[in-house]
């Protein structure tokens, strides 16, 4: 099923209820996303992530501070068990007191898309929406070359003209 709304399926990871219901409302109150999946522990939005029968995630929110496995640890997790092969947008979502390492951190990996402070605002919908996007338009012309074989441009062999 392909997504028709701007951010398609959210996963949003918070261990703060307040915060879920602050990104649920922001979300769809823009009508910007067609399912908003909510994790109050990374470790089970990691184990819904690598399980194969599970639909694809569009974007993925996550905080930093969270109990038992941060965020940090959730990318390096999912980095390794993907080996860094993730369908999802991942747009970091800190907590009030950003760090300057913590931003480091974050602009350092590989799957963290953007680093931006809370509240979720208007404003991180249309940037995740075109970092969406962006990855969509990738995907849809990543089509692999047996399917498509490049075109060969060796010059025709000339035929005597009579």
């Amino acid at each position: 099923m392909m997504s028709v709304k701007p951010l398609g399926r959210v996963m949003v990871i918070d261990d703060e209820k307040f915060d879920q219901k602050m990104y649920r409302r922001a979300l769809d109150r823009s009508d910007a996303a067609d399912e908003i999946l909510t994790f109050t522990y990374a470790e089970d939005a990691l184990v819904y992530l690598l399980d194969p029968s599970n639909l694809p995630v569009d974007l993925i929110l996550l905080d930093v501070k969270m109990p038992r496995m941060n965020g940090f640890e959730f990318l390096n997790a999912l980095q390794e068990k993907t080996n860094g092969d993730v369908n999802a947008v991942i747009l970091l979502m800190l907590t009030t007191a950003l760090t300057q390492a913590d931003g480091l951190r974050a602009a350092n990996s590989p799957l963290v898309k953007e680093c931006v402070s809370k509240p979720f605002t208007k404003f991180h919908i249309k940037l995740a929406a075109s970092h969406v996007a962006a990855r969509r338009r990738t995907q849809v012309y990543a089509v692999p070359r047996t399917l498509f074989p490049a075109p060969s441009f060796r010059k025709a062999a000339s035929s005597p003209s009579a």
